[in-house]
C-alpha cells in the first residue's frame, strides 16, 4: 500500500458558505479525505464567529492536523496588471508593485500584503514586464490571523481566492497550450470575470450589478416572497419543476428575468474576451468555466452557453475529477473549487 499523504486544510469563506477540503495524496492520485461545507451565519458574520465553527466541524468530520490555508475573501483584496522592470534588473520590484498599487488604490505600501507574478502580456513600454499583483492590507488579514490562534489553528497560507480558483479550473485543460481560460465567478455579493493561462490570472474584472443577491431579491419581489425562496422559483422557473411556481405566467416571468440576466453576464463576457484577447497578442479564448457556491448559478449556465460562441462547464468536484471521492449530489456541485484549488498548491507540504 502506498504512503498517504494529506495536504493542509483548505477552506474558504465565502459571502453565504463555508467550505473545507483536505486531499489525501498517494503517488500522483488525489482522494478526498475529508470535506464539510455549511451556511455562514449571515453574509456579515466575522471570522471570530466563523473560525469558532470551523474549529468544532474540524475535530467532528474528520480533518487531521491544525495547519490551514484560507483563501482571501474577494472583499479583502484589490489588483492589477502593472508595468514592472524586469526581473533581471535587480530592482527591488516587490517594493514598486506595493508603492504603486498603494497609489492606486489608496493605500500605505507598508500595510499591504502582496502576491503578484508575471503574465504574457506585452508591455506598453519596452524593457517593462507585466506582472498581475494582487494586495490585502494588513487590516484584513490580521484579524484573521487572531481569530483561528484563538482556536489552536495554524493559518500557514492566505491566497487570493481568484488564484485559487484559477489553480483549480486549470485542471481541465485547454485544447491548445496557447488558448485563454476564463471564470465566470458568480457570488453573492459580486461576479467576476478571470482571464487565464495555464493556471495563472492575467485578468481580473468585476461585473457591476451582476451579483446574485440582487437578482434574488428582484424574482422575491416579483412574485411577493421572502428571499429565502427565490433559489427555489429560480429551480422551477428553469426546470419546468412546481414545488414553489404553480403559475405558469410566474414561471415565464421569472424565466425572463433570468434571461436579461444571462444577457448582461453573457455581454459582459464578449466585452472583456475581446480586451483580453487584444492584449494577449491575439490569443483565443478555449472556454468559460461557470462557478459558484450557490446553486442558482447553475441554473443559469445553459442560458449563458447559448449566449457565447464558447464551450461553456461548470466547475463541479466531478468535472474536475474529484466526484469519486464524494457522494453524487456534493460531486455535482461548486462550492469546493476554490478550496481544491487551495489544496493544489499545498500538495508540496503535505505531510
Amino acid at each position: 500500500m502506498k504512503f498517504k499523504r494529506l495536504t493542509p486544510i483548505a477552506v474558504d469563506i465565502g459571502d453565504t458558505r463555508v467550505s473545507i477540503l483536505q486531499l489525501a495524496l498517494r503517488g500522483t492520485e488525489r482522494h478526498v479525505h475529508a470535506w464539510a461545507s455549511f451556511a455562514r451565519l449571515s453574509p456579515d458574520s466575522g471570522f471570530e464567529a466563523e473560525a469558532s465553527r470551523i474549529s468544532g466541524v474540524l475535530r467532528r468530520r474528520g480533518f487531521v492536523g491544525t495547519d490551514l490555508a484560507l483563501c482571501l475573501p474577494d472583499s479583502s483584496t484589490f489588483g492589477a496588471v502593472l508595468e514592472l522592470p524586469p526581473a533581471r534588473s535587480g530592482a527591488p520590484l516587490r517594493a514598486i508593485a506595493a508603492a504603486e498599487i498603494g497609489r492606486m488604490f489608496k493605500q500605505n505600501p507598508e500595510m499591504l500584503e502582496l502576491a503578484m507574478w508575471e503574465v504574457p502580456i506585452p508591455a506598453r513600454q519596452s524593457g517593462t514586464t507585466s506582472c498581475m499583483v494582487v494586495a490585502c492590507p494588513h487590516e484584513c488579514t490580521d484579524p484573521i490571523f487572531d481569530a483561528f490562534a484563538r482556536h489552536e489553528l495554524d493559518l500557514r497560507t492566505l491566497e487570493p481566492r481568484s488564484a485559487s480558483v484559477a489553480r483549480a479550473c486549470a485542471v481541465i485543460a485547454t485544447p491548445a497550450p496557447q488558448d485563454l481560460q476564463a471564470v465566470l465567478s458568480l457570488g453573492w455579493k459580486q461576479t467576476r470575470f478571470l482571464a487565464m493561462t495555464h493556471s495563472q490570472v492575467v485578468l481580473e474584472r468585476a461585473i457591476e450589478g451582476a451579483d446574485l443577491e440582487t437578482l434574488h431579491r428582484v424574482v422575491a419581489g416579483t412574485l411577493g416572497l421572502d428571499t429565502d425562496l427565490a433559489e427555489i422559483a429560480v429551480s422551477d422557473a428553469v426546470s419546468g419543476g412546481r414545488t414553489l411556481l404553480t403559475d405558469p405566467d410566474a414561471a415565464r416571468e421569472i424565466r425572463d428575468l433570468l434571461l436579461h440576466f444571462a444577457d448582461k453576464l453573457s455581454a459582459e463576457v464578449l466585452t472583456a474576451t475581446s480586451y483580453i484577447g487584444r492584449r494577449c497578442g491575439g490569443r483565443k479564448l478555449a472556454r468559460v468555466l461557470l462557478e459558484s457556491a450557490i446553486p442558482t448559478a447553475e441554473s443559469l449556465r445553459d442560458m449563458i452557453a447559448e449566449r457565447l460562441p464558447f464551450d461553456v462547464r461548470s466547475t463541479t468536484l466531478a468535472e474536475l475529477g474529484l466526484g469519486g471521492s464524494l457522494p453524487r449530489e456534493q460531486a455535482q456541485r461548486g462550492e469546493l473549487a476554490a478550496c481544491f484549488g487551495l489544496c493544489l498548491s499545498q500538495e508540496a507540504g503535505a505531510c
